[in-house]
C-alpha cells in the first residue's frame, strides 16, 4: 500500500498503520461472545467450542481519515467487536463484515485514480499526434520513393529506357 503510495507521489502511511496495528486485540469467549478467563477454559468448551473475538481489527486502509472518533457513529464507536473466529468442533458461522461493504470507498477512489491514469495517457496521446503525424507522413514518402524506385528497376529490366534512349539520340541526331 505504502510503495503503490510513493508511486503516486503521496506520503506513505506506515506509522498509522503500525499504530492502528498495535490497537488489536484478542479476547477468548465462548460460542455466545462472552468472554473467559485465559486460565481457565469454561466447562464444555470442548462439545460448545470457542471464538477468538478481535476487538478493533487491523484493517490496510488505502488512505487514513482526518477525522476525530467523535465524528463517527455511535453505534460503531460501542459496538467494537467487529470479528470472531471459532475454534472448536462446532459449524463456522463468523460475522465477519462484508468486503463489499468494507471496500467500497476504496473502489471510488481507486476508479478515481484509474480515471486520472487515463485521463493522461489520453492527453500524452494527443499531445503527441501532431510529431506522430510528421512521422507518418515521412515514412509515406520513404514509401512512395520505394514503389518509384521498383517501378523505374522493372522498366530498366524490360529494356524499356535503353529503347527511350536510343530514341532520344536519333531525336538529338536530327537537329
Amino acid at each position: 500500500k505504502n510503495i503503490g503510495r510513493m508511486l503516486l507521489l503521496q506520503r506513505p502511511e506506515w506509522s498509522q498503520d503500525f499504530k492502528e496495528w498495535k490497537n488489536e486485540v484478542y479476547i477468548k469467549c465462548t460460542y455466545n461472545g462472552i468472554p473467559f478467563s485465559t486460565e481457565k477454559l469454561p466447562e464444555y468448551w470442548s462439545e460448545d467450542g470457542f471464538q477468538i473475538m478481535a476487538v478493533s481489527p487491523f484493517r490496510l486502509k488505502p488512505w487514513h481519515d482526518g477525522y476525530r472518533p467523535f465524528d463517527r457513529d455511535p453505534y460503531q464507536v460501542v459496538n467494537k467487536f467487529d470479528s470472531y473466529d471459532e475454534v472448536g468442533p462446532t459449524e463456522k458461522k463468523g460475522s465477519f463484515n462484508n468486503i463489499k461493504q468494507s471496500c467500497k470507498r476504496f473502489d471510488k477512489r481507486a476508479r478515481q485514480i484509474f480515471a486520472r491514469i487515463r485521463y493522461l495517457f489520453e492527453r500524452a496521446r494527443q499531445r503527441a499526434y501532431p510529431f506522430r503525424k510528421k512521422y507518418n507522413s515521412k515514412k509515406l514518402r520513404k514509401n512512395k520513393l520505394r514503389e518509384s524506385y521498383k517501378k523505374h528497376q522493372e522498366l530498366y529490366k524490360k529494356g524499356l529506357y535503353i529503347k527511350l534512349w536510343e530514341s532520344y539520340k536519333k531525336l538529338w541526331e536530327l537537329h
